[in-house]
């Protein structure tokens, strides 16, 4: 049991060997040991302007002292590296929605000019469950 959150994380590059690159570090990085990229599912996306990450995380507990989220979030520190000292074009979205009806959490990281609702956002639904209705 627990609290659970569904969450969504996008990465986009406007330059592809740059996507490359920012994956290749990512795999270096110490909270990677359990398989890195692979292990966390990202799927890769090709744009006429540049190439993506996105992976998506359904009915999970997302606590900033679990490893797995550290390993996870340790792409939004490469953006913003790869951004501010190296002046790439890239950026990096994380949505994540609670149980809670008003609980929203979304970040952006690296380059501000970078849209990324393009990719990825968040919409409020109503769901039904199964249950019989006499």
């Amino acid at each position: 049991m627990g609290y659970r959150s569904d969450v969504g994380i996008v990465v986009w590059a406007e330059e592809p060997d740059v996507l490359d690159e920012l994956l290749a570090v990512y795999a270096m990085m110490p909270l990677q040991k359990h398989g890195g990229a692979d292990a966390i599912g990202w799927e890769r996306f090709e744009t006429k302007t540049g190439a993506g990450l996105r992976c998506y995380f359904e009915d999970v507990k997302w606590y900033a002292g679990y490893e797995d989220v550290q390993a996870t979030e340790e792409m939004f520190g490469l953006v913003t590296a790869f951004y501010e000292e190296r002046g790439a074009t890239v950026g990096a979205r994380f949505i994540r929605v609670g149980e809670d009806s008003n609980d929203i959490v979304e970040y952006e990281y690296g380059d501000p000019d970078i849209y990324l609702g393009d990719f990825m956002v968040t919409r409020t639904t109503i769901n039904f469950y199964n249950f019989k209705i006499s």
